[in-house]
């Protein structure tokens, strides 16, 4: 890939994670096992695509040692996809603790199924006032 279809990626990377303020999770889907939440107020809006923090928090540590992991989503509100910029797991809850694995491989876009959590999500996402 060349470096300068990177440097966005990269600049929108560092600009999301190193905001010094504590985050604000709120719960939108929770089962026996988990619970999963995004960050606000760090969704950032360009037109109809919306980038920000989603946590899947687990309610006992997985098979990898995680015990939650942290997804930098982006989704798009006009063609109803999403994609992940990047993956990471932690031994702590909520995205927290040591980082034990990432992923920042761009994933690809991938339309959203109704009825799915994802679904659930893109309906919260999309439809927050300015």
């Amino acid at each position: 890939m060349p470096l300068r279809r990177l440097y966005p990626l990269t600049a929108l990377l560092l600009a999301l994670v190193a905001s010094p303020a504590k985050a604000e999770w709120k719960q939108y889907a929770a089962g026996e096992s988990y619970s999963w939440h995004y960050e606000l107020p760090f969704i950032k809006r360009e037109g109809p695509t919306r980038t920000f923090w989603i946590v899947k928090n687990l309610s006992a540590i997985d098979e990898h040692e995680r015990m939650s992991y942290r997804f930098l989503v982006q989704l798009n509100c006009k063609s109803r996809k999403y994609r992940y910029l990047t993956v990471r797991g932690f031994d702590g809850a909520m995205g927290e603790g040591k980082l034990l694995g990432f992923d920042d491989k761009l994933g690809p876009w991938v339309e959203i199924s109704p009825q799915t959590l994802k679904a659930h999500l893109e309906d919260h996402i999309c439809r927050m006032p300015e």
